[in-house]
């Protein structure tokens, strides 16, 4: 949101559960853990928070990247984080200590999109351009390119059959 909150809703209330205010900029995503316990929000200032669910607070601030935040994700298994934003670059983080693991360099423009796979081994990113890249986390480097798209690419998401991707552009397909 651009007033710098995510709101946390109960559905069975059909209210507000929470608000997590804290951000100087906008609000650009915010994701739950798999496990629901904690929820991050990238911002718009190239920081991303980590809070608690219960309590509403801030764990972590992960700093690092140049410029603006566009997305940031837990892996399956809550042990890392994957962020990505105008920079270019995807970086992989230990989600309990806030510490950098991996920086993912390779794309000429910025980085929309990013998720891990089920494996949390690889990860997959959609930048400002019309192509998608599937990433190794280990090797810290882009191992297939998927190309299609005719115009920027708005997301790229694994298949939980771990045999395909999907992926969006502004393209309309």
């Amino acid at each position: 949101s651009d007033d710098g909150t995510a709101i946390i809703w109960d559905l069975d209330k059909r209210d507000i559960a929470d608000k997590l205010i804290g951000h100087k900029l906008r609000v650009e995503s915010a994701y739950f853990s798999s496990f629901g316990d904690r929820v991050i929000t990238s911002l718009g200032d190239s920081t991303a928070i980590i809070w608690d669910v219960k309590t509403g607070k801030q764990i972590l601030q992960l700093k690092g990247h140049t410029d603006w935040l566009r997305d940031a994700v837990f892996s399956s298994n809550g042990d890392f984080v994957a962020s990505s934003g105008l920079d270019g670059s995807i970086r992989i983080w230990d989600a309990k200590k806030g510490t950098i693991l991996y920086i993912l360099k390779g794309h000429k423009n910025w980085v929309r999109s990013v998720r891990f796979d089920a494996t949390s081994k690889f990860v997959l990113s959609a930048p400002d351009d019309q192509t998608a890249l599937l990433w190794d986390i280990e090797k810290e480097k882009a191992i297939q390119k998927f190309v299609g798209h005719t115009d920027w690419l708005r997301f790229a998401r694994f298949h939980p059959d771990k045999k395909s991707i999907v992926t969006g552009s502004n393209d309309r397909t």
